[in-house]
């Protein structure tokens, strides 16, 4: 288990990355029970940027809110990092921003104002999946393809988890919980599978030629 001084929210990815897809909501959830999370609300600088002390070359990411034992949201962080992309979400304004976010989403699903949706989302948790460049990328790889490699395989994944028979997040939109497949970088689609294990390789290894495992 990955932490970040006394904050335990970096779920590294030899944890969950062999689990298949059926099983990574009550693994989540589980893992949410056992760690000392704080509330959005309560996070410290320290806190936030955790996924940038624990190592990564590249601190980015998926990130969970959670609210109980209702995974509300779940999203995929590329340019930015993972603590920033959860400021976003807690963005109040209702003109002059257009990035979607998830207290818009929650306003509109629950009739409350911006600002009353942020304010229930200061008490949700957050988990961050840890996505390290894939395994099976080339030693000698430069930086830039490492990253693109990086970079793709967290969108692979966060297909995975944000499917309905995975974390199924009410916040996404139901069209995209429910796809029975999705594209890869590159070309090709992938079925969604509960027996997918979430952080397979597979995608990248049949993409370069070396097979599946």
């Amino acid at each position: 288990m990955a932490t970040a001084g006394s904050v335990m929210q970096v779920w590294d990815y030899d944890s969950w990355r062999g689990l298949p897809l059926r099983e990574v909501r009550a693994a989540l959830l589980n893992e949410v029970r056992i760690r000392n999370l704080p509330a959005l609300g309560d996070m410290t600088v320290k806190q936030m940027m955790a996924m940038a002390t624990v190592g990564d070359e590249h601190p980015i990411g998926i990130y969970a809110f959670i609210e109980g034992d209702r995974v509300m949201y779940a999203g995929k962080t590329h340019g930015r990092s993972l603590g920033e992309r959860v400021i976003t979400h807690l963005e109040s304004r209702t003109s002059g921003w257009s990035m979607a976010t998830a207290a818009k989403s929650l306003s509109a699903a629950r009739g409350l104002t911006r600002p009353q949706a942020v304010d229930v989302m200061m008490g949700w948790q957050t988990l961050w999946f840890q996505v390290p460049t894939p395994s099976v990328v080339p030693a000698g790889a430069s930086l830039e393809d490492r990253v693109a490699a990086q970079q793709e395989h967290i969108a692979v994944v966060e297909n995975r988890l944000k499917w309905a028979g995975c974390l199924d997040p009410e916040l996404v939109s139901a069209s995209d919980r429910n796809r029975a497949d999705f594209a890869l970088p590159g070309g090709g689609r992938e079925p969604r599978s509960a027996d997918t294990d979430a952080g397979s390789e597979n995608w990248l290894l049949q993409r370069l030629g070396l097979g599946a495992v």
